[in-house]
């Protein structure tokens, strides 16, 4: 310790006398609690009787007595001890000045060897991405990285794919569709009519109605669908407007309202699995291949229906559809057998019922699931610890060729009884499918024992991301705490918010919250 670390500790330590009139009181100094102690160092009292204070990190004096104040310090501290400061992931080393030689070394460090570990890889469908990922897929298996050469590392965003299969389809709007529009744009277009329309809500005998009223974004087909399950459930309400308001003249007749209604109900599959793909919470990848079979099964009868309008955003779905999910994804069909309220019997039956029995895309897939299972039993296998065991023992030549015969056998019936795994697992009974609070990765944690193999696979394929929407929402909340109004955050306190913000929203799914906010609310009774 320095002699102005000490004279600040006895200067802090040593009671202050008080004279009044003729009596001595003893009191401690106020403790300092300024921000700016932080950084900066009281130093000893010189000869001029002036108090001053330095900068532990740039070595700078200021005055601090009681005329001058705390300020110049605060100021000072804020711009020298909160600037630009990066933390090293494994020695927690700050520096206080922003390094892109040192950033680089930063994430180096963070994902040393990270290519040892990788199986798959998320993206968009973005053109830049499918360059990216072949250079990248080639550099790996030169190395020997990847498995089966790579057959599975370029997992295509669902979410993203599925927003460009319905954007095909809603190309060409229905007439329908226009005059729900048009109606929302004449109700809010003044306040009487919106208490007009208020009025008739109460008329038909939904007066105590929270539900919104959807206007939707016409670039948005999330919004749209909102804007038409809305409508639906205020029909009686606008079709008793259209009798009260003269001017109110693009309200559905009852054959296009047949219509609205088809288009919801066929938009609704999407959106449902829209709001799942799209969950920052979602649980694994099992949950791929049940939905996109149920979309591909809907777009189907789609193409077979009466309606021209049905069948024309139909086609034009398929289209999107066979572009990107003509294979489905073999690895993460193979999620859905790792589930074992499926197993390979929902594969079966959804490969029959898209293709027949004895298809050529159901005999691909089979063998595409027996040849990445054989490399994991070649990988986790117990017989990849014997080479320790013959390391240890000191056996002669002789001995070695006595028991070869032994050894093969051995090794044979192991490697059998192994590779028997994935056959027992999928001859056993399946869990009941109903079962929503099914947490599949921990079964898989249970079941570890009695499927020491299948569990290592089970582990790579379930936790595949089988969307981007999860890591972009992360790096874009910020821009929800830190916005236009509230930009001077300390990072303290931007930190208690994003925590409390996730202990008090737990489990709850807040993605149709999220999506509703795209549209605006007709019922509002503010005019913009």
């Amino acid at each position: 310790m320095d002699d102005d670390d000490i004279s600040i500790l006895m200067e802090l330590e040593e009671p202050a006398v008080v004279e009044r009139g003729t009596t001595e009181v003893s009191a401690h100094k106020r403790k300092k609690t300024s921000r700016c102690w932080l950084s900066f160092k009281q130093l000893h009292v010189g000869d001029d009787q002036i108090e001053r204070a330095k900068c532990t990190k740039c070595g700078a004096v200021y005055k601090c007595d009681k005329a001058t104040g705390t300020g110049s310090l605060i100021r000072h501290h804020d711009l020298c001890y909160n600037k630009d400061i990066v933390v090293s992931p494994q020695s927690s080393t700050r520096s206080s000045k922003f390094s892109h030689e040192k950033f680089r070394e930063l994430v180096v460090e963070a994902i040393w060897e990270i290519e040892k570990k990788l199986f798959s890889i998320t993206l968009d469908n973005a053109s830049a991405n499918d360059s990216f990922v072949e250079k990248l897929r080639t550099q790996l298996n030169f190395r020997g990285l990847l498995l089966l050469n790579g057959k599975f590392f370029h997992v295509r965003c669902c979410a993203h794919i599925l927003n460009l299969i319905v954007q095909d389809g809603l190309k060409s709007i229905d007439q329908s569709v226009i005059k729900i529009r048009e109606c929302l744009k004449y109700i809010k277009g003044s306040m009487a009519r919106k208490e007009r329309f208020l009025g008739c809500i109460d008329q038909v005998g939904m007066g105590g109605s929270r539900r919104a009223l959807r206007q939707d974004v016409p670039t948005r087909w999330n919004s749209t669908y909102l804007m038409l399950d809305s409508a639906l459930f205020y029909r009686r309400a606008l079709i008793n407007f259209a009798l009260c308001d003269t001017d109110f003249k693009c309200c559905p007749s009852f054959d296009e309202w047949i219509k609205v209604e088809q288009t919801s109900r066929f938009l609704g599959y999407f959106y449902d699995v829209t709001c799942l793909f799209s969950g920052t919470k979602y649980p694994t990848s099992n949950l791929f291949f049940p939905k996109v079979f149920m979309i591909q099964q809907n777009i189907q009868q789609a193409i077979k229906d009466k309606d021209a309008f049905m069948r024309q955003m139909a086609n034009d779905m398929n289209i999107k559809f066979e572009k990107y999910w003509s294979d489905y994804s073999l690895v993460l069909g193979i999620a859905v057998v790792l589930d074992p309220r499926y197993k390979m019997d929902f594969v079966e039956w959804a490969y029959k019922s898209l293709y027949s029995a004895d298809s050529m895309e159901l005999k691909a897939f089979k063998d595409t699931l027996s040849s990445l299972f054989n490399v994991y039993v070649d990988k986790w296998s117990p017989d990849n610890a014997s080479g320790f065991m013959g390391e240890s023992c000191s056996q002669t030549e002789g001995e070695d060729a006595f028991f070869q015969d032994f050894d093969a056998t051995y090794t044979s019936g192991s490697s059998l009884s192994v590779k028997s795994e994935l056959q027992k697992y999928l001859d056993e009974e399946r869990l009941d499918r109903k079962k929503k609070e099914f947490d599949v990765l921990s079964w898989w944690k249970m079941e570890q024992l009695r499927y020491p193999v299948l569990g290592h696979l089970a582990r790579d394929v379930l936790t595949i991301p089988i969307s981007t929407v999860a890591s972009e929402s992360a790096f874009s909340i910020a821009g929800r705490v830190l916005d236009q109004n509230r930009s001077s955050l300390l990072p303290e306190t931007v930190q208690a918010l994003l925590c409390c913000r996730d202990w008090l929203i737990g489990k709850k799914d807040q993605d149709h919250t999220d999506w509703e906010q795209l549209s605006e609310n007709v019922l509002d009774l503010t005019l913009d």
